[in-house]
Parts: C-alpha cells; sequence; structure tokens
C-alpha cells in the first residue's frame, strides 16, 4: 500500500507563468543509416503516455451552487514515468466566482484514488487524503485568490495500469456579498491518470 503525502497553500494569484503553462524543454534529434548495416537493431519505443494529465496538465470548470470554479491539475512528473513503483506527484489550483461577488471558501478537499488494473479491476489502493481548513470559515479562494495543494501517490500493485482520483471539494459561500450567513455547496470531479507498465 502506498503512502500519500499532503501539503496545503494559499495563494494569491499573480504574475507570472504558473507551472502548468510552462514549455517543456524542446529540441531535435537527427539519425544516419549506414547502408552497410542490414541488421541493425530497433529501439524500443517509449512507453506510450495516457490519462488526463499525459500532456502534464489539464483544467476543468466545476459548478458549487451559484459559485463558478476553475481548477488547474498538473504534474511534474512526466506521464511517461509514472510506473506503479514510482511516487506520483499531482498538484492543483483553484479559485471560484460567485455572480454576486459573494465569497468563497473551500471548508474541505477530499480525494479517494483507486488503482485499476489492465481490465478494470479494482487493486490495493493507497488511503484516502484530504485537507481540512485549519481556519473559519475555510480558505479564501475567491478571484484573485486561489487555492493550492499537491500530493503524491506512492508505489502501487505492480500490475496497475490506471488510477481514478475522484475528487470532492465542500466550500461555503456567503448568502450575499455582506452577510454572515454561510451556505454550503459541494462539487466533485475525477481524475484517470495512466500508469505505465512493462
Amino acid at each position: 500500500m502506498g503512502a500519500v503525502v499532503l501539503t496545503t497553500t494559499t495563494l494569491l494569484v499573480a504574475c507570472g507563468t504558473p507551472p502548468w503553462e510552462r514549455g517543456a524543454p524542446t529540441g531535435s534529434a537527427t539519425s544516419t543509416t549506414d547502408e552497410a548495416t542490414t541488421d541493425a537493431a530497433t529501439p524500443p519505443s517509449e512507453p506510450a503516455a495516457t490519462g488526463d494529465l499525459a500532456g502534464g496538465n489539464t483544467r476543468r470548470d466545476l459548478t458549487a451552487g451559484a459559485a463558478a470554479l476553475t481548477v488547474s491539475y498538473w504534474t511534474d512528473l512526466p506521464a511517461v514515468q509514472w510506473t506503479a513503483a514510482a511516487s506520483k506527484p499531482v498538484s492543483l489550483s483553484v479559485s471560484a466566482t460567485e455572480p454576486n461577488g459573494a465569497e468563497v471558501y473551500l471548508q474541505r478537499l477530499r480525494a479517494v484514488a483507486t488503482a485499476l488494473d489492465g481490465t478494470g479491476a479494482p487493486l490495493d489502493a493507497p488511503p484516502a487524503f484530504e485537507d481540512a481548513a485549519a481556519v473559519s470559515p475555510g480558505y479564501l479562494m475567491s478571484d484573485p485568490y486561489s487555492y493550492s495543494t499537491s500530493f503524491t501517490i506512492g508505489a502501487l500493485d505492480p500490475t496497475a495500469r490506471t488510477i481514478r482520483v475522484d475528487l470532492t471539494y465542500e466550500i461555503l459561500q456567503r448568502a450575499t456579498p455582506e452577510s454572515t450567513d454561510l451556505v454550503k455547496q459541494t462539487a466533485h470531479d475525477t481524475l484517470t491518470l495512466g500508469v505505465v507498465g512493462p
């Protein structure tokens, strides 16, 4: 069973390029063929990256009551290195808007990871992880503020080929911009992450 590490921070959106928009290094390679060689070995192909983070990042638009949530997910580990044995980092950043300008707070984030084999059958999974706000009424995430966190999915069963992560965002929003009354809402999302196998 893999270990899960969870850390949280609250960020103010500022100038600069966010991590999930930074371009990967580019380059080119050339090859030559020796016409005199007839038995040249073909190098093994690189495993194909799959899943929602195969390109390094993805963005989702969610709703929770009247609030609109924009969530960016990314990973610092190339998807082709997402093996069952590897430590697989996932980061996310979420901000919210409300039509009337009422403040929106994250009260709790909970994520449940399920490992699946090549047939889709569930395997032993890492424990669920969550972040409950340590401040009242929660972490402010109304634009231009945002909530960010990172967690790591540890070693899995060697036959794992997919990880499904079900995320639940529990939020509190003020009934009106000036109100002290809070309304609880919930948003759900699911990430499907590929695991590279032999």
